[in-house]
């Protein structure tokens, strides 16, 4: 069955993706395992890293303490577009909606002996879960569409 999204909903869908964007530009670890269900399935950087389930999310994916993104010293994302789509009710499963958000990834990574702005769109393709602690994405397709990259100076 399908119906129309509560303003609610969708403000809850919205902060889901914001949540997952803020915590990953922070590495933190759990903050990000935590917009998942248990369940989830992962397919990123155009299928070269995909994971089925929180527990292979959690021992394969967004590591940043143990295992730093490689050349990579920050990340952030900035958020520009996103569409929320029609509630769909499923007695077996709950209700379930899904989200494209569009954004740009500011990644800060060292070019040999100087530091480089790689900045890269990205496209979110996520299908969410109500759950007993609310929305969580069930389903992501992370999707990378184009990148530039020039020099870049720290301002510390």
């Amino acid at each position: 069955m399908s119906s129309a999204l509560s303003a609610g909903d969708r403000q809850a869908i919205a902060d889901l993706v914001e949540r997952y964007a803020v915590c990953f530009d922070a590495r933190d670890t759990d903050g990000v395992i935590g917009c998942f269900t248990d369940d989830v399935h992962l397919d990123y950087l155009d299928g070269r890293k995909i994971a089925d389930g929180i527990e292979e999310v959690r021992a394969t994916m967004f590591q940043f303490a143990d295992v730093p993104l490689p050349g990579v010293d920050r990340i952030l994302h900035s958020h520009h577009t996103m569409r929320v789509d029609r509630l769909q009710t499923d007695p077996a499963i709950g209700d379930q909606a899904t989200s494209l958000t569009s954004c740009l990834a500011h990644l800060l990574v060292q070019d040999g002996e100087r530091t480089a702005l790689l900045t890269r769109a990205v496209e979110y393709d996520d299908g969410h879960r109500r759950t007993a602690g609310g929305w969580r994405i069930a389903r992501r397709r992370h999707r990378q569409i184009w990148e530039a990259r020039q020099p870049a100076t720290y301002l510390r």
